[in-house]
Order: C-alpha cells, then sequence, then structure tokens
C-alpha cells in the first residue's frame, strides 16, 4: 500500500537569501552548528558552502567569506588496532619517546631542579612500565610469556577424572551425612 502524499516530506529547497543571511550570521555570533541548522532549516554542506561565499560569480564569491572556527580536514585518525600485539608496541613506542625527550632536557644544563626531580620520578616510572612491557614475548603474537604453575599436569586424564569424581562423591556424601545429624528426630507414633 503506497503511502499517502501528507506523511511524504516536502521536497528540498534551496535556501532563502534571508536563510542565509541568518545563519551566516549566527555562525559569526557564535552559535553552535546544529542551532543555526534547525533554525534555518539547512544541510551542513549548505551551511559550511555558503559560509565560504557560496558560488563564484566572475570569480569572487556572492558574499565575503567567513573563517571555521575549528578546522576538521584532515584531524581524523585511522582506527587503532585492537590486538594485544599492536597495544604493546605503541606503548613501546611511545615510552621511547618519553625517555628520549627525557633524555634530551636532563642533558641541558639549565632547568630548574623542581622540573629535574619530575624528570627523574617520569624516568623511573618509564623504567617500570617498559620492565612490564618487556613480559609480553615479541615472538608469539597476543600472548604473554608463559607462566610456571604449581600445579602438575596429570599422565593419564582419565585416570585423572576418575579420582576426581571419586572425592566429589565423597564431599556429597559427608555433606548429607553432615544434615543427617544435624536434623532432630521425629519419634514415631
Amino acid at each position: 500500500m503506497p503511502h499517502p502524499v501528507t506523511i511524504r516530506p516536502s521536497p528540498y529547497q534551496p535556501p532563502t537569501r534571508e536563510q542565509i543571511e541568518r545563519s551566516r550570521d549566527m555562525y559569526v555570533n557564535g552559535f553552535t552548528v546544529s542551532r543555526i541548522l534547525a533554525t534555518c532549516d539547512m544541510a551542513l554542506g549548505t551551511l559550511y558552502y555558503w559560509l565560504g561565499g557560496g558560488p563564484r560569480e566572475e570569480g569572487s564569491p556572492l558574499y565575503p567569506p567567513i573563517p571555521r572556527r575549528r578546522q576538521v580536514v584532515g584531524k581524523r585518525r585511522r582506527p587503532l588496532q585492537t590486538s594485544r600485539v599492536s597495544l604493546a608496541a605503541r606503548l613501546w613506542r611511545t615510552a621511547e619517546g618519553q625517555v628520549r625527550d627525557i633524555e634530551e632536557r636532563l642533558s641541558r644544563p639549565s632547568g630548574s631542579p623542581v622540573e629535574r626531580e619530575r624528570d627523574v620520578r617520569m624516568l623511573g616510572i618509564l623504567v617500570r612500565t617498559m620492565r612490564d612491557l618487556s613480559l609480553f614475548d615479541p615472538g608469539a603474537p597476543g600472548e604473554a610469556t608463559p607462566v610456571e604453575h604449581d600445579d602438575d599436569t596429570p599422565e593419564d586424564i582419565e585416570e585423572f577424572r576418575k579420582k576426581l569424581a571419586l572425592r566429589i562423591r565423597c564431599l556429597v556424601d559427608q555433606e548429607r551425612q553432615r544434615e543427617q545429624a544435624a536434623e532432630p528426630s521425629v519419634p514415631s507414633p
């Protein structure tokens, strides 16, 4: 069943000169972009088109361009990999860069004692961080170095399962006996 005509959205209409001038004025006066778009019934691309001056007639824009409040182009970063190896590599690079900066600051003769003390403390923290990072095995992706366990691995797994089941049965029987001993005996009629 087709939708009735009354609920269809109205087709896009280019902004009027009044909407363009109002949106430019609101932008200059510091209104948020979302409020400007809602008030002037304009799309984001349309707003920035008119903030840039609009169509070019004989080499110059229709309106004088308004500088953007912040530049977004080129600032986006690619998403980071979520693997442990990637994380460890990023942490190593960050720690190495920090160590390099601290070494450079400490090598200069000038500098306040407070800054030097801060750098020495930061260097100690970085040493601990790098020691912790060295626990990662670079040869095995995503794996930490194996930790030795206290438990011995059973030779025969089936025999181990049987012994474990027997121990569990004994524990259950002991618990039942405790419960029966704790129950008061009911005299028979």
